[in-house]
């Protein structure tokens, strides 16, 4: 952290020299047993990495032999790469692997790693200077204290991956904005990695964050000027836009949402677009802040002199944020993490429906931000994920990692020369064409157009009893409606096929991780939001203006196309046992469902449960008021065609459920009616609940805060017809049971508050298979402190 006594200063480029040399990092990304991968930012290009895997590291270096080394004493194949994307900016992933008569690690074993970074020679380039560990001043931190250990010991660690289910230990969550409400749930993992570093039967081995890690369309006021302030140093150059001149006083910070919506053709919403991220600088920085402390002033900006500020809560949400940062960086150097994008990773709505895609793929600005968030995302999320990756996927990421690395030589010359824009243009076009996916019409009739092309974000994780396959949901969509508002399949047909193969061998357990919850809240995906489109629709058919229903009611769960979501339904019950990780909603839940499918000559049965944590760090009152709701059961059923309904002595048409341009399927069956056709497929969706009351789950004596509860709840209390000022003594008495139910109902179906997930099983021979999920949070009625809350 830079210490300025001084007060808030902007940051300055005599102030680099003053900065450790890992600027974020080390984050340990892909764990086997035959490969570790370590990710990490450096200020400087070195000339040597390698990264060192230890079995019980207890004295100096030169006494503990590695039993794993990214070292493979050949030149062509250093064991490291990097990519600089700007002046004092260059990414580096480091891949230890078995070398020589080396044995692969072990499963289920907890191993130290070390990180040795050479750099040259302040005199002379060419030349090796001394080398550096995690331990020495200037690697990490300036004493050398890195803080990234735990307990008695010297060096971070990790856990290789089970062998056996029945010890898998699995932490997820999402959303995570630096002025979001609650407090950062990612602390609770550092809790969790203090109990158990030791106990290889209790840590856990992997943790997914499955969305909005960054929020690139809602950026605070304080910490857009940090970003502009710091990345133009460590970038060295200014990037130019299309569509906007450079002193356009829509570029301003505070002043960018009509930019958004006039000129980038994007979802903008008032103060959360105000400061949307345009350039690579401002989607990196945002990942650079958010992972760590070292570039952060010890001291906020103050006077901020934007065009429209917004201060109080939303600078202490991120004070209060940047306190986190040295349990969260010690949290991402001690277990293995993959990462996938959802909307907010790099802009809000993205590819919501047709129109929205029509409209930014033609638009210049629209095509530079949605590539600027992904080229971050490429280089801080994607890389790392899997490293033996198919050949045609590598050779796509080394394509996009040569044009990075070109327009930064491009936009900074050497030896004097002149900066070429001709040249600079080439290398983007290039890019965008490598990563943004393109619309392509697939048919007339009925109207498929799907998203196509650019780059391969999903990938499959293949582990010994157990396989994860992390689906791409938002630039492999299908629009399959005349009505171009209209929601998205969040997987085109095409993509589905690719995304989830049914060629796969069979496992006990497959895991799939949907960014969008695949089961969702019914009070909201039935009722409120189509409830909101409706009307939105109606006003505007009367003459409104702006957006449409399905557009403002954010109509992008997996149900809102149903065939998309049937489709979904019968590829994932052909893997017999799966488990959903999705996040996205802000609450947090867990939900099952039961599948009997009869297409073929035997029926075949399947279950699923899903497990949606969010946010890790952006609730707020609507959120929380999310946990004291009860979603109930419910039960589907469907053909392929239309089914036949026997009524009153006649025959009419059942649809299958799900399909119809805008139909409602619904079914009301009386005492006359009897389905002639048996369904082709059914399935029954419940909801998780925790059965313990409330003191059982550690939370405070619900009397002790019913003034608050009298506060935060008012509104809805007047709304519902009491005159909050003028109670009666039964009306408080009344009111005191309402809130002691609230109180004890908190948190048992659905979480408001912030959280993270942590799955585990029980897997004996045969049956009895169960599957325990544990929410870390801090309910409203129990204070503050991160706490196993919910199971």
């Amino acid at each position: 952290m830079l210490n300025d006594p001084n007060g808030y200063q902007p940051f300055t480029e005599a102030q680099i020299e003053t900065l450790p040399l890992v600027l974020a990092g080390p984050i340990v990304r892909h764990v086997n047993t035959d490969q570790v991968s370590i990710w990490m930012v450096l200020r400087k290009h070195p000339r040597d990495v390698q990264l060192s895997i230890y079995e019980n590291f207890q004295g100096t270096r030169g006494q503990n032999l590695a039993i794993m080394s990214s070292f493979s004493g050949d030149l062509a194949n250093p064991g490291y790469e990097i990519v600089q994307v700007g002046k004092h900016l260059h990414v580096v992933l480091v891949t230890a692997r078995p070398r020589g008569n080396n044995p692969q690690l072990s499963p289920r074993q907890v191993y130290q790693y070390d990180i040795r970074v050479i750099m040259p020679l302040a005199t002379d380039e060419n030349a090796d200077g001394p080398a550096l560990y995690l331990n020495s001043p200037g690697l990490i931190t300036a004493d050398g204290v890195h803080g990234l250990d735990f307990d008695e010991w010297p060096l971070p660690s990790f856990i290789t991956p089970t062998d056996t289910i029945g010890n898998l230990r699995i932490v997820h969550g999402s959303c995570r904005k630096a002025h979001g409400g609650g407090e950062d749930a990612l602390t609770a993992v550092d809790e969790m990695l203090e109990d158990t570093h030791g106990n290889r039967d209790a840590r856990p081995q992997q943790m997914f964050l499955t969305g909005d890690q960054i929020y690139g369309d809602d950026v605070a006021d304080v910490l857009a000027v940090m970003i502009r302030d710091t990345m133009k140093v460590l970038m060295g150059y200014m990037e130019e836009v299309p569509g906007v001149a450079a002193n356009d006083e829509r570029l301003l910070l505070g002043n960018r949402t009509q930019l958004n919506l006039e000129v980038a053709k994007m979802t903008g919403y008032g103060a959360y677009s105000k400061n949307h991220s345009v350039t690579l600088a401002d989607y990196l920085g945002l990942y650079i802040f958010a992972w760590s402390d070292t570039i952060w002033p010890s001291v906020l900006p103050q006077n901020l002199n934007l065009t429209n500020p917004v201060d109080g809560k939303e600078k202490r949400e991120v004070e209060a944020f940047r306190l986190t940062l040295p349990k969260v960086r010690r949290v991402l150097a001690n277990i293995a993490t993959y990462m996938m994008f959802d909307d907010h990773d790099v802009t809000d709505d993205w590819f919501l429906n047709k129109d929205w895609a029509e409209n930014v793929l033609d638009s210049g600005l629209g095509r530079r931000i949605m590539l600027n968030g992904l080229v971050a995302f490429a280089l801080f999320q994607s890389w790392g994920n899997i490293v033996d990756e198919a050949q045609s996927v590598k050779a796509l990421r080394d394509q996009i990692h040569f044009h990075i690395d070109a327009i930064y030589n491009a936009e900074n010359p050497a030896d004097g020369n002149e900066r070429n824009e001709t040249t600079i243009r080439a290398y983007r076009s290039q890019l965008d064409a490598l990563t943004l996916p393109r619309l392509e019409i697939v048919s007339t009739l009925p109207a498929k157009v799907e998203l196509t092309g650019g780059m391969v974000w999903n990938y499959i994780l293949e582990f010994p009893e157990y396989r994860v396959i992390v689906l791409n949901t938002r630039t492999a969509r299908g629009f399959y409606r005349e009505k171009g508002d209209l929601p998205a399949a969040l997987l085109s047909e095409a993509a589905m096929n690719v995304q989830l193969p049914t060629s796969l061998s069979g496992k006990e357990l497959t895991i799939v991780v949907s960014p969008a919850p695949v089961i969702g809240h019914p009070y909201l995906e039935d009722l409120l939001q189509p409830e909101i489109a409706k009307r939105v629709e109606k006003k505007k058919g009367d003459g409104g203006t702006g957006e449409g229903g399905a557009s403002y009611a954010d109509l992008e769960a997996w149900k809102f196309d149903g065939k998309a979501l049937e489709r979904l339904l019968q590829r994932l019950s052909e893997y017999e046992r799966v488990v959903v990780l999705s996040g996205d909603v802000h609450y947090a839940f867990s939900a099952y469902l039961q599948y009997w499918n009869n297409r073929e000559p035997l029926e075949k049965r399947s279950v699923l449960a899903q497990l949606t944590s969010s946010s890790i760090k952006n609730a707020d009152f609507k959120t929380g008021i999310m946990a004291f709701t009860y979603p109930g059961k419910t039960g589907h059923f469907g053909w392929m065609a239309d089914g036949l309904l026997y009524q009153d002595g006649k025959n009419s048409e059942l649809e299958y459920w799900g399909l119809g341009e805008d139909s409602e399927t619904s079914l009301a069956v009386g005492e006359n009616v009897s389905i002639v056709q048996e369904p082709q497929w059914r399935y029954f969706i419940g909801f998780g609940i925790d059965r313990r009351f409330g003191e059982r789950r550690g939370l405070k004596d619900y009397s002790s805060n019913f003034e608050s509860f009298l506060d935060q709840f008012s509104n809805a209390l007047e709304l519902a017809g009491v005159d909050m000022g003028f109670l009666l003594p039964g009306d408080y008495l009344h009111l005191h049971k309402i809130h002691r139910l609230m109180m004890a109902a908190e948190g048992r179906k659905v979480i408001g508050t912030t959280n993270i997930g942590l799955l585990r099983f029980s897997w004996p021979i045969g049956a009895g298979k169960e599957l325990h999920h544990e929410f870390w949070t801090n309910l409203i009625s129990r204070g503050r402190g991160m706490a196993p809350m919910t199971r």
